[in-house]
């Protein structure tokens, strides 16, 4: 993703973040204006900031909708953007996209491209009230709450109506917010074992990995490179080693209580987030990665000391 210095840049926002874009986000907007989706979106995702709750993604069957700019100062970045708005929708930095704007050649627009998750029938209106209430079961951020700030912001696609009408029905309420009401009123917790996905993996720049180190943070950095490392010399600073093609294995002689942070040399961290996501669902309960991986981590200037034999 690559762009002239000069060109201004601004975030395409057609779900939660018309309403709320969070802090880190919000203090570089410096403007809005509106903006029609150059894609169809729908509720084609279940997410788990939101505990399971529709949300909207990118998707064929949906529609185009009357979304907005979020215009950033001139002093931010292409790559601070990627990445704040990254933090923001809890995916990878590759997971934000360039879109065009026909209405301006001169603005790089961002979005997030968050993979959908539903098929066709988890689409249909009442299987999609069915998990809004489910979410809001689990407590929280969750799918009415979603909706209703979709609504709000003026945001509907071809299921929203249908959907909107199902929920109502579900919760026996005239309006979303008696709906969500009633439902946290007769919610009872649901208590489920955690299921770690892509976007959920603590995600590190190496100048907060290197803070923390200096801070005494319990974390533990480990070498899962497979490419090169035969012919490397070199490693990150106190990080120890284990073999990508056993890591199965080799994970349980880690120590406890230490967040492991993989790093490795594939691009977009692939060997890194597959063996995170292993180690998570198999007991650890404190993972991450190096984002960049070791090419990111020498680019950045930060400590290496010499590859045990």
């Amino acid at each position: 993703m690559t762009g002239p210095a000069h060109r201004r840049i601004a975030v395409l926002a057609y779900g939660s973040l018309l309403h709320t874009p969070g802090d880190e986000l919000a203090d570089r907007v410096v403007s809005r204006s509106p903006c029609r989706t150059p894609f169809p979106v729908e509720y084609g995702r279940r997410s788990r900031r939101w505990n399971g709750g529709p949300v909207l993604v990118p998707h064929p069957d949906g529609g185009a909708v009357e979304g907005a700019l979020l215009v950033l100062a001139d002093g931010v970045t292409l790559g601070e953007a990627v990445d704040v708005l990254a933090r923001r929708e809890g995916c990878r930095p590759a997971g934000i996209r360039e879109v065009r704007v026909p209405a301006d050649e001169d603005l790089v627009a961002l979005c997030a491209s968050l993979p959908r998750n539903l098929t066709t029938d988890q689409m249909a209106p009442t299987a999609l009230a069915g998990a809004a209430r489910d979410s809001v079961r689990a407590g929280g951020r969750n799918g009415v709450a979603y909706l209703r700030g979709a609504l709000r912001a003026g945001i509907v696609t071809p299921r929203t109506p249908a959907y909107a009408r199902a929920l109502l029905g579900l919760a026996g309420a005239r309006t979303l917010e008696e709906a969500e009401r009633r439902l946290v009123a007769s919610a009872s917790p649901i208590r489920e074992e955690p299921q770690m996905a892509w976007d959920d993996v603590t995600r590190w720049q190496a100048g907060d990995l290197v803070a923390a180190f200096r801070m005494g943070d319990p974390v533990l950095p480990v070498d899962v490179r497979d490419l090169g490392y035969r012919d490397a010399t070199e490693q990150i600073k106190g990080a120890v080693r284990i073999d990508p093609m056993e890591f199965e294995r080799e994970i349980a002689n880690l120590p406890e209580g230490k967040e492991l942070v993989f790093y490795c040399d594939r691009p977009g961290e692939a060997t890194s987030y597959k063996v995170a996501l292993w180690a998570f669902d198999n007991g650890r309960s404190r993972v991450g990665v190096v984002a960049g991986g070791w090419a990111g981590w020498v680019e950045a200037g930060q400590p290496v000391e010499p590859k045990p034999d």
